[in-house]
């Protein structure tokens, strides 16, 4: 059988705890349901963004891989391929964090792939999975160098970052899926209060919302000073 590798990019993500989600799967189908549900829409977008090209979107339990392939079209560029795929992704954490109000950790890269019915090979896999294990520590999706280089340029905006990249106090780069979303901030800072009054006293889950907390406030602090909080 012959391989044929294509560049990608692609994305891994893991549902901090979801699996109770699943585990719960037979007496609480309905929640089960809405999240199978948020992974089905998150497949057809992207069919939809790269039609006639293989995209894939593979789910096991609360973990989620997906990938399209970034080579140019004739009318639209790597860079322009890479952005939608952000698009996309940050749109899915959003959907996943509101559904469920479970943050998430993750990798983004670009490398090779090679796709089939039954097996997704390639360089690219390890490496998003060795950036959500490695690397994000904290719930946050890790974007690697290779995506970085490939960013397209936001005509209008005169940020000293990237809108679709919050970089934290240690300068790891991750993806901002708050981005300039003033009308998701305020159920986003309900949700956090409220998951560090319920883990006040659980050493190995609080500091993850103390972080999102931070990510959250710079974002507050971001969007107050363009006049884009709404109260």
């Amino acid at each position: 059988m012959e391989i044929n590798f294509e560049p990608h990019i692609c994305v891994y993500l893991d549902v901090l705890g979801g699996a109770t989600i699943f585990s719960n799967a037979d007496t609480d189908k309905e929640t089960a349901e809405e999240f199978l549900q948020c992974i089905l829409d998150f497949e057809n977008r992207l069919n939809g963004i790269r039609h006639g090209k293989k995209t894939v979107v593979k789910t096991f339990s609360d973990n989620i891989f997906a990938a399209i392939p970034i080579e140019a079209t004739p009318t639209i560029s790597t860079k322009e391929w890479v952005g939608y795929f952000l698009h996309e992704v940050i749109q899915q954490i959003k959907m996943i964090f509101l559904l469920s109000e479970l943050p998430i950790r993750g990798g983004v890269t670009i490398g090779n792939l090679f796709i089939n019915e039954r097996a997704i090979l390639g360089p690219a896999v390890p490496r998003a999975v060795h950036l959500e294990e490695m690397e994000a520590k904290y719930p946050r999706v890790v974007v690697d160098k290779s995506v970085l280089d490939l960013l397209p340029q936001f005509r209008g905006f005169e940020l000293e970052e990237h809108p679709m990249i919050y970089r934290g106090e240690d300068n790891v780069s991750s993806l901002n899926y708050l981005g300039l979303d003033s009308y998701l901030l305020k159920k986003h800072g309900e949700i956090i209060q409220q998951k560090i009054l319920e883990f006040s006293n659980n050493e190995r889950i609080l500091p993850k919302y103390k972080w999102l907390e931070k990510y959250h406030l710079a974002m507050v602090e971001k969007m107050t000073g363009m006049n884009l909080v709404i109260r």
